[in-house]
């Protein structure tokens, strides 16, 4: 890396087996330079990163609905935080990884009659680390969440084009620090 210039190579494929279905994978990297300055001298090395995702997409009943379902491997190398020591400063402390797994579910189930559904699952721990323990879960990531938001348009009538909506999100605990020393208890929110 020279001059703080770096590629950032991305391949994405996408196969269509039927017209209703798709299948993908891509890959990609990422590069960010670092202005933060270390207790010792110099700036922090760049933090580099790179991803892997694979899904499928289906789209039955005229394109009415549409269901997705992914998994990806997020890797960050060079990852730093405030130096625990030294005021302003920072330290690398080595690398990150998220694994996980997503599912969407959306379309119009009934004339005027939306349906939006989701859920996910994170597995976000350190990796490799001069400072926080391997195996510890990242900072404000859950392990699990979910979704549901559903809408009904009025198509007829007096009030037609009135439309209502609710919806809910779960979201699990997360561990408040790098360090795991407390978690913050998940919730649940209901949305009119």
């Amino acid at each position: 890396v020279e001059n703080g210039r770096r590629a950032s190579p991305r391949l994405g494929l996408v196969w269509h087996p039927r017209p209703v279905l798709a299948i993908y994978g891509n890959w990609s990297t990422s590069f960010r330079p670092r202005s933060a300055s270390l207790f010792g001298g110099g700036s922090a090395p760049p933090e580099t990163g790179r991803q892997y995702e694979a899904g499928v997409k289906l789209t039955p009943a005229d394109g009415r609905l549409i269901a997705t379902a992914a998994v990806f491997d997020i890797t960050k190398n060079n990852v730093s935080s405030a130096d625990p020591d030294n005021s302003g400063f920072v330290v690398v402390t080595g690398q990150q990884r998220v694994r996980g797994a997503e599912i969407d579910l959306s379309g119009e189930i009934l004339p005027g009659w939306r349906v939006i559904a989701s859920a996910g699952y994170l597995d976000a721990t350190v990796t490799r680390d001069s400072v926080i323990a391997v195996g510890n879960r990242l900072r404000g990531v859950p392990e699990f969440s979910a979704s549901l938001w559903t809408t009904y348009r009025v198509t007829s009538g007096p009030l037609a084009g009135v439309m209502l909506g609710a919806g809910a999100t779960r979201v699990g605990e997360r561990e408040g620090d790098l360090a795991n020393t407390y978690s913050i208890p998940g919730y649940a929110r209901v949305d009119l």
